[in-house]
């Protein structure tokens, strides 16, 4: 065997090995952010790197950002929150002479750059467990994109392209069926697609009411009246009740003649009689 094509298989099994250390031999670490990944304009943001106890240094980086250094600190501080800031984050970590593969990235958002837009339910803001509920976010500003947000300990988001028509711009986002575990505080923002980084302000927060109903009568009934009517399309039970009663049929009352034999005046005995006939009307009970 040749000094050449020995050094190349020597070379390859030792990049082969230190390729598998590095891949199978130390975990993945996490990246988070404090108070969180969704931060208002100048706002303090904390980002943290999660390795195992053994890890010596650290680096944490945004993508299309300056290469990072090496720290022996797990935390990047950013003292205020601006336009430089967003984007996606990694980090790293090294123990011994091996570097660990980068963490899933993590998205830093600013909001607070537009105009808040506005947020309402098209199936009201109480439902039954079971509904389907349609929600709406619109604005004037010409977004590309809504992003809908329920705050449950976690930010759950989804994203939603807009429609525009006159002078407003709206997405609609549907869920359904609901349960309990999807009632809660649910808020909008608005983005661009030339910096989706960048939100604005949160809409008003809608909260939302999901009820857990035993059968199909409690469920009507707990609803109230009003809810009752669209659910059902018919009248509330009280407004029923106040209407006047309905017009019989007239195939419903019979007529009856009856005659009335009246003497004429003077004697009994007379044949000559008057007959006065009267109608009375009988109504079935």
């Amino acid at each position: 065997m040749s000094l050449v094509l020995s050094t190349l298989l020597c070379l390859e099994l030792i990049l082969g090995q230190s390729i598998r250390v590095e891949k199978g031999g130390l975990p993945q670490p996490n990246i988070t952010a404090q108070p969180g990944s969704i931060v208002p304009s100048k706002k303090i943001v904390t980002i943290q790197c999660w390795g195992p106890t053994e890890a010596e240094a650290y680096k944490i980086f945004k993508e299309k950002g300056p290469e990072p250094r090496e720290a022996k600190m797990s935390t990047l501080y950013i003292k205020e929150m601006t336009t430089d800031q967003t984007g996606l984050y990694h980090c790293s970590y090294r123990s011994g002479k091996l570097w660990s593969s980068h963490s899933a990235p993590m998205t830093l958002v600013m909001t607070g750059s537009y105009m808040k837009p506005s947020l309402s339910s098209m199936s009201g803001t109480v439902v039954a467990s079971g509904d389907n509920v349609t929600l709406k976010c619109s604005s004037k500003l010409k977004f590309n994109r809504f992003i809908f947000i329920k705050e449950d300990g976690f930010h759950t988001i989804w994203n939603q392209s807009t429609t525009c028509q006159d002078d407003r711009c709206q997405a609609i986002f549907h869920r359904g069926p609901v349960t309990p575990t999807q009632a809660g505080t649910y808020k909008c923002y608005g983005a661009f697609n030339n910096n989706p980084y960048l939100w604005s302000h949160p809409s008003d927060p809608l909260e939302l009411e999901v009820k857990e109903f035993p059968d199909a009568s409690t469920r009507l009934t707990d609803l109230g009246p009003t809810q009752e009517a669209a659910k059902t399309g018919r009248q509330p039970v009280e407004s029923r009740n106040r209407q006047a009663p309905e017009a019989r049929d007239p195939q419903d009352v019979t007529y009856l003649q009856v005659a009335f034999n009246g003497p004429n005046q003077g004697t009994f005995s007379t044949p000559r009689q008057t007959h006065t006939s009267e109608y009375a009307t009988i109504v079935p009970q």
